[in-house]
């Protein structure tokens, strides 16, 4: 009789306890990573363009080094300059121009 009346109290006890509760997920996370993927692409994109300006700037420097120095290496820049623009016309495919 004393068994079966602590395995009863121990079950009521055992009821009474709280459970966890889970954390359910949210179904409409496929749109969070579609819109994460699109501000992935626009940061990558942002950083490739102001990798490009910084080139274009770095080269337009470089040109008005070599145009601005004494006249007297004038011939001396000038085929400078047209080695750099046919450098530059090689790499973005355009051919000499």
């Amino acid at each position: 009789m004393i068994l079966i009346n602590k395995q009863k109290r121990r079950k009521v006890e055992e009821s009474k306890k709280r459970r966890r509760k889970r954390i359910s997920k949210d179904v409409s996370q496929p749109k969070d990573s579609a819109s994460k993927l699109i501000k992935n692409k626009n940061k990558l994109l942002t950083k490739k363009l102001n990798l490009l300006m910084m080139k274009f700037k770095n080269r337009l420097e470089r040109l008005r080094k070599l145009q601005g120095k004494s006249q007297n290496l004038k011939g001396q820049n000038i085929e400078k300059i047209k080695e750099i623009k046919e450098r530059f016309n090689l790499k973005e495919g355009r051919g000499f121009t």
